[in-house]
């Protein structure tokens, strides 16, 4: 089973779109932040999530989200660390 997915994804149309769309570039950003964020290092979190934006604007959600779920579960430490 790993072998066919190694096969996706080392795809050279994968490799292709992540050259030409920046979409790619702000998923994996994105992803990072959400790696970050479940690991409790919210600076990093916020750096992954500003760039992630910075490329395309659509993370702006995730981070209207992760500070809903903050500020439901009163941590409002995180949601500073987070925004800045």
């Amino acid at each position: 089973m790993p072998l066919r997915a190694s096969h996706i994804a080392l795809s050279p149309i994968v490799a292709l779109t992540a050259l030409v769309a920046p979409d790619l570039v702000g998923v994996a950003l994105t992803a990072a932040a959400l790696w970050a964020w479940s690991s409790d290092r919210m600076r990093w979190a916020g750096v992954w999530l500003g760039l992630a934006i910075s490329t395309v604007h659509y993370p702006v959600v995730v981070l209207i989200a992760i500070c809903l779920v903050a500020v439901r579960a009163g941590r409002w430490g995180e949601v500073r660390a987070l925004v800045g």
